[in-house]
């Protein structure tokens, strides 16, 4: 077993570049790195650490998919898209953060990760893929801080899964049909920043904002 270090200065993993490769247990990309290709560490089943660079814009397709070791994943800030099946059928991951700047998650991204026990999807979010949370069967939260139900395709997360929304928004979610599949819906989170920002514009008596709503 072993670790691999790439050096500082490499700027591109290419596809493949690791896909299959046995007895690596971690990885670590140097901030020099700025692109990782398709599958480039597709079926580490070994890989139990990952760091990631912050200079990274996307995790592209399958880059992770069956890492079956791996059991906690931090995304950088910075990375504003998450690829098809890129961290699919990681069966035992655990724990997932997300950056705030991330814009879309593919299709598929966590697919079969049957140990995932809560996912939040950051106030930047904008786009999402369906099938995310297919078949992660020990999923217990769902955290949505749009006070807006995003228009998407089934997510088909675990329905025993509680949906956690902004105070307010649970009749939203209960009246769009993917949403209303969470097992429940409760209002217990403050809206992300886009929304308060939306809301703020749609009250014509609001004079004065006394402080920053966008972080």
């Amino acid at each position: 077993a072993g670790s691999v270090y790439i050096p500082m200065g490499v700027k591109e993993i290419g596809n493949y570049a690791f896909a299959h490769c046995k007895r690596i247990q971690s990885m670590h990309l140097p901030e020099s790195v700025e692109e990782i290709g398709e599958h480039c560490c597709e079926s580490m089943h070994t890989l139990m650490s990952l760091r990631l660079s912050s200079n990274l814009k996307e995790i592209p397709k399958n880059a992770f998919v069956e890492c079956t070791w791996l059991k906690r994943v931090q995304i950088p800030e910075g990375v504003e898209r998450l690829g098809l099946d890129a961290f699919a059928l990681c069966t035992r991951l655990e724990e997932v953060s997300l950056p705030s700047t991330l814009k879309a998650i593919d299709r598929g991204v966590f697919w079969r990760c049957r140990s995932l026990r809560s996912f939040t999807i950051p106030a930047s979010v904008e786009t999402m893929g369906e099938y995310i949370l297919f078949e992660c069967d020990s999923l217990k939260d769902v955290y949505c801080p749009h006070a807006v139900p995003m228009q998407i395709p089934p997510l088909y997360y675990n329905t025993n899964a509680t949906l956690h929304v902004p105070r307010g928004s649970e009749e939203l979610y209960r009246n769009v049909e993917y949403w209303a599949k969470a097992g429940k819906i409760v209002g217990d989170l403050e809206a992300g920043h886009r929304w308060h920002l939306h809301l703020f514009f749609i009250v014509s008596t609001l004079q004065i904002v006394r402080r920053s709503f966008y972080h």
